[in-house]
């Protein structure tokens, strides 16, 4: 099983601006409704159902179970600037490989 974390979220993938156009609301009276959960938690969403990370999240992926996908570790969101770091416990050094894009 595999849990993710998002550690760091730089700014929206959308404006306040640009939701409040869309919605075509002409008040601010819901601003922080939209800023604080509206738009964090359909960004979430989206990026879950794709894939796909859509404004620089910083994640922390932790594999917690690694039978139940044969020792391998699938990285939650494309694409990405940098891996910071990879933890192995009980491999050494030469026991794994990083494939993909």
């Amino acid at each position: 099983m595999q849990s993710t974390i998002i550690t760091d979220r730089p700014g929206a993938c959308i404006t306040l601006a640009e939701a409040r156009a869309w919605l075509r609301l002409d008040h601010t009276a819901d601003d922080s409704l939209l800023t604080d959960i509206i738009i964090p938690g359909a960004q979430d969403k989206i990026e879950r159902a794709t894939g796909l990370c859509l404004s620089g999240d910083t994640l922390v992926v932790v594999e917690v179970d690694e039978a139940t996908n044969d020792g391998e570790v699938h990285l939650p969101y494309a694409p990405f600037d940098s891996i910071i770091d990879v933890e192995l416990t009980d491999v050494s050094s030469t026991d794994y490989t990083m494939s993909g894009g």
